[in-house]
């Protein structure tokens, strides 16, 4: 679709995007093509093909339409310097330089989304995605413009030291891949909830770690990851997760692996939902949940629970966490087991 888009437009406008920048906006220690914060980046990546590198000048970049990404495109922007002090624990600012670029629609359409073509990792790097509307309501599926910062985030794609924040459907969706050092926050509306929140898993193969993930519909979410159809594990680490609305971590209708340890997972379920949660297992299987700081979380830390879809709860494990008076609900159920938690 890329190509086909760059054949009607033709080559016209490549002499006047690709241009020295100075040092100060420029992405540092980045080899591609430069793109001033004055241009269309929806239409400049129109102009190149599969695995295109972009560096992004600072400043804020107002894109006409989405993005049109494949496999391997990188966009590279300034700044995004994590604090080397912070810890999910400490209390410290998470940014010692937040994102310099940011990227927005403003008339609030999906900022990225993916097409066909290319090979490797898609990477976002040092950019602030935000803005997106949900322009479909109640609908439960995603056909259209419903609000995700990163439509199509699937196939290894890599955020690094970015934010994703202040989009009402998911801030990436679907999503496998990697959230490193990165923030994701005010992401999801009061709309379908089946499509809202920072993050949405359907095939597992994710990880988000060293990550700030707050104040959105659910912090991290992995939904329908099944062994059976080639799915793979789904891993939370060190993260802090903090007064998500809804959930801070949900694994639903899942039995691949999911792994959540050393997250500090607090104040969440400030909706008072009654089936929600500071960590949720329905329906799911091999669950090892350990090491985390709980606390604050309202109605329980906690919550395993069976509904009439997916697995029978099995190897769901809930052990060696940190309390702070939270409740655990679900201890007593086949195929779950709590320990040494304090």
């Amino acid at each position: 679709m890329r190509n086909l888009i760059r054949l009607v437009l033709g080559l016209s406008l490549v002499a006047t995007l690709v241009i020295a920048l100075p040092a100060h906006m420029a992405s540092a220690s980045c080899s591609g093509v430069q793109v001033p914060n004055t241009a269309d980046l929806a239409i400049v990546a129109d102009q190149y093909g599969p695995g295109t590198t972009f560096c992004l000048q600072a400043g804020y970049f107002e894109v006409s339409r989405a993005v049109y990404f494949t496999y391997g495109d990188r966009f590279i922007g300034v700044g995004g310097i994590k604090n080397p002090s912070w810890t999910p624990f400490n209390g410290a600012t998470f940014w010692q330089t937040p994102p310099q670029t940011h990227i927005y629609s403003p008339s609030g359409l999906t900022p990225f989304r993916r097409v066909t073509g290319g090979s490797g990792s898609t990477v976002f790097q040092a950019v602030h995605i935000y803005g997106a509307v949900d322009k479909v309501g109640t609908q439960n599926g995603c056909t259209g413009e419903c609000g995700n910062g990163v439509q199509g985030a699937w196939g290894n794609t890599q955020f690094i030291r970015v934010r994703v924040s202040n989009n009402e459907g998911l801030g990436a969706g679907p999503f496998s891949g990697l959230i490193q050092d990165s923030e994701f926050d005010h992401n999801g509306g009061q709309h379908a909830y089946g499509r809202n929140g920072n993050f949405k898993s359907v095939v597992g193969n994710a990880t988000v770690r060293g990550s700030f993930l707050h104040d959105s519909v659910v912090g991290a979410w992995c939904d329908g990851c099944g062994s059976h159809v080639g799915d793979g594990p789904f891993v939370v680490a060190g993260n802090l997760i903090l007064h998500n609305w809804r959930l801070g971590i949900s694994w639903e209708i899942s039995n691949t692996s999911m792994a959540a340890y050393g997250n500090r997972i607090q104040n969440n379920n400030w909706s008072l939902n009654a089936y929600a949660a500071g960590i949720s297992v329905l329906s799911s299987q091999d669950a090892d949940i350990y090491n985390n700081t709980m606390g604050g979380n309202n109605l329980a830390g906690v919550r395993f629970r069976k509904d009439s879809r997916g697995f029978a709860l099995s190897n769901d494990k809930f052990r060696n966490n940190r309390l702070n008076g939270d409740v655990m609900v679900g201890c007593g159920l086949v195929g779950v087991t709590c320990s040494n938690n304090q």
